[in-house]
């Protein structure tokens, strides 16, 4: 069993758009084939509807501007005068 896809990505104002397209098995290979003999000879084949098309749309708002910001620092992570076991 085996398939090859193609896919091709534009990308348009800036980078912020991607459009993307892809088609799923090319040479319309994705099939299987079996022979048996128990418990009678047999022979069959499946073939699978794996031909497809798919067109997709990315948006990527903001570009990156907010990121996280990192927590903010404590005097070395530590309270002063904290107890201990007693």
């Amino acid at each position: 069993m085996y398939r090859a896809d193609i896919e091709a990505n534009y990308s348009i104002l800036k980078g912020q758009e991607t459009i993307n397209k892809r088609f799923s098995d090319i040479f319309n290979t994705m099939n299987f084939g079996f022979d048996g003999d128990r418990p009678y000879p047999q022979t069959g084949e499946f073939n699978w509807k794996s031909q497809t098309l798919y067109i997709g749309f990315n948006y990527r708002f903001g570009g990156g501007k907010n990121r996280t910001l990192k927590p903010k620092r404590r005097d070395a992570y530590e309270k002063e005068g904290s107890g201990g076991i007693i």
